[in-house]
């Protein structure tokens, strides 16, 4: 702050003279306050200890996304694309929208996640054929 009210103009610097001397005067009073230094040193612990937590979760969530193991996560996905597979109703009926658009008549289908739509109008053979290589991969792993 002292750097600071340097740069200024000699009215504010002025003006701004009380104000760092009750600062400092604050500082040191604080400084010397035993309580407030255990206050200081409790919040700092505080803090550190949630830091230390919140880290360990973001490590947990981490590596339960994306585990050390690949064959795991490949696993995983493999699953997640049969289920999604499973998911589609390749009889689910189109209408229009407007501007050439094109919506699901029930909203149901209208609310699936972009994969399930993109594999909707792949078709039905590209995606049993997609299903059956990700079954048999899946079998290739032990899965």
């Amino acid at each position: 702050m002292k750097k600071n009210v340097a740069s200024m103009s000699p009215d504010m610097q002025k003006q701004m003279q009380p104000v760092i001397k009750q600062m400092e005067e604050s500082i040191e009073k604080t400084s010397k306050d035993p309580q407030m230094a255990s206050m200081m040193k409790n919040g700092y612990t505080q803090q550190a200890k949630s830091d230390q937590e919140e880290y360990k979760k973001d490590v947990a969530k981490y590596e339960a996304e994306f585990p050390a193991d690949p064959k795991v996560l490949i696993e995983k996905r493999l699953r997640n694309f049969i289920a999604l597979c499973n998911d589609v109703n390749f009889d689910a009926k189109l209408v229009a929208s407007g501007g050439g658009m094109m919506r699901f008549a029930d909203q149901q289908y209208e609310s699936k996640s972009d994969q399930w739509k993109l594999l909707y109008r792949a078709g039905k053979e590209p995606t049993d054929a997609a299903r059956a290589f990700a079954a048999n991969w899946l079998k290739q792993l032990g899965g």
